[in-house]
């Protein structure tokens, strides 16, 4: 009976032993799968990237293409701007009263003049630009409106205006307000 019963042990033993075994090769199996993914994978990812690399080269070659292209139609525009006024100048003359004026710029000549009697000579053409830019910046914030504020004597006015009033006269008052009427 004793050695029934060893048997029977040894036989529970090597079943034991034939299931670890098994999963041994399972997990040995899983391991080569991926050892051979990891060994492809890198490939992969080399190809992805070289295609990558390859587009990102032909995006910046299409940029560099499109900003020649976009400097090249600013020159022609310039070129064509300066060649219309110009021509105009040379058919209207200077007592026609038509000139010229850039969209979106207040006009600097009240500035020039107002500073050109308050400051030096050499300081007022900088000093009128620096008024100049600094009135450009309060027209262009959007949260500026003037014609919504007090009402004085039937007329709606802005602390701002006002102030530009006081400070720098009629004419700079009149140039930005002209300007705000065009905004």
């Amino acid at each position: 009976m004793q050695l029934k019963t060893m048997l029977v042990e040894k036989e529970g033993n090597l079943q034991n032993l034939r299931k670890q075994l098994e999963e041994k090769t399972e997990d040995m199996q899983d391991v080569r799968r991926k050892l051979y993914v990891m060994e492809e994978n890198p490939n992969m990812l080399n190809k992805q990237l070289e295609e990558k690399t390859a587009d990102m080269e032909d995006m910046v070659s299409v940029n560099q293409v499109l900003t020649v292209k976009e400097r090249m139609i600013n020159d022609e525009l310039q070129g064509a701007y300066i060649e219309l006024k110009n021509e105009l100048q040379d058919v209207l003359g200077p007592r026609s009263g038509i000139g010229f004026k850039l969209m979106g710029e207040l006009n600097i000549k009240p500035f020039q003049d107002v500073c050109r009697q308050k400051f030096p000579s050499e300081e007022y053409d900088v000093k009128s630009a620096e008024l100049c830019s600094m009135w450009q910046e309060n027209i262009k914030n959007q949260e500026w409106y003037p014609f919504k504020r007090i009402q004085a004597n039937g007329k709606l006015v802005d602390e701002k205006l006002v102030q530009l009033n006081d400070a720098w006269g009629e004419e700079v008052h009149k140039a930005v307000c002209v300007w705000l009427c065009w905004r």
